[in-house]
């Protein structure tokens, strides 16, 4: 039985054992000879007890009965995060760094800004890939390098590539997945799933990628002109069954379909919540640090997509 199937059985445990309290309130109420007030107080009672449950005991049973899984993007700004301790079930995706390929070498300049964080919260590291002219497939194990001493030094069970590869870059890429996760099993680090950020375009033509990466999550922010056109045509790309020999990039059901979207595209955000309505898995960009007014704007905002 799964952690929230538990939680959801003590859950009702609980509220059967406050009805039969309130049953016997109002019963000895009624033993008073004031028997309309009785079903007054049975109401009220009942009405606070619907409410009585504090929203932390409350989020398992939410994320239950709507399965919807937020991560926020923490980008190159000082974050505090900390008004984030009840919030368990959201995941941190923070900026470890920026490796900017040059040739054959690789620069890692890892990100010095404040990031506080709630114990209790998962997150893991991103790190941001750039490249400067040609790249050479000798830039491959340095890379390589700097994600898998990230994994060491974060202990985090997952980390996201950050790479908008060109089309002369795509084997490259490939190539070095492919490498990151053969050097992960060696080191007994197999257990890290590997997560991508892909832009949109990427979904609308043939597969590049090997299937070692366990999650791609698809940039839908900041796609310039044509964004219409780029949603229309992946919605309808996710919704048609397509041969194994042209498998495309897109295709997936609405349980790994991870969708990233920006606090600031609320014309976007409409589309998307009309073209990807049964989507639960949602990455989110904030322009700024993140507080507790952005955080609930964009909760509030997956949840509205999510309906």
């Amino acid at each position: 039985m799964s952690i929230l199937s538990k939680s959801k059985r003590s859950l009702r445990a609980a509220r059967l054992f406050r009805l039969a309290g309130l049953f016997r309130l109002a019963g000895l109420v009624k033993l008073a000879g004031t028997a309309p007030f009785a079903c007054l107080v049975m109401a009220l009672c009942l009405a606070a007890w619907q409410w009585a449950i504090s929203p932390a005991a409350a989020q398992p049973l939410l994320k239950e009965k709507q399965g919807i899984n937020l991560t926020i993007w923490t980008f190159d700004y000082p974050q505090d995060l900390t008004f984030l301790k009840n919030e368990s079930s959201t995941q941190i995706a923070y900026l470890a760094g920026h490796a900017k390929i040059v040739e054959g070498r690789v620069y890692f300049r890892s990100n010095k800004k404040t990031l506080k964080v709630p114990s209790n919260l998962t997150k893991f590291p991103v790190i941001r890939v750039e490249t400067a002219g040609l790249i050479k497939k000798e830039a491959i194990e340095p890379l390589v390098k700097v994600f898998i001493d990230e994994v060491k030094r974060s202990g985090a069970k997952k980390l996201q590539v950050d790479f908008d590869a060109r089309q002369n870059e795509r084997q490259f890429y490939a190539s070095f997945l492919q490498k990151l996760k053969e050097n992960l099993t060696v080191q007994s680090l197999a257990d890290v799933k590997i997560s991508i950020t892909a832009l949109a375009s990427w979904s609308l033509e043939p597969d590049f990628l090997p299937p070692v990466v366990n999650e791609r999550v698809l940039m839908l922010f900041s796609m310039g002109k044509g964004e219409e056109k780029i949603l229309a045509a992946l919605s309808n790309a996710l919704s048609k069954k397509i041969g194994a020999n042209s498998r495309r990039f897109s295709e997936a059901d609405s349980g790994e379909l991870c969708l990233g979207i920006g606090t600031f595209e609320g014309a976007v955000n409409e589309k998307v919540g009309v073209f990807f309505p049964k989507c639960r898995n949602w990455y989110v960009f904030n322009a700024h640090s993140w507080s507790e007014a952005s955080y609930g704007r964009a909760k509030k905002l997956v949840k509205t997509l999510s309906r």
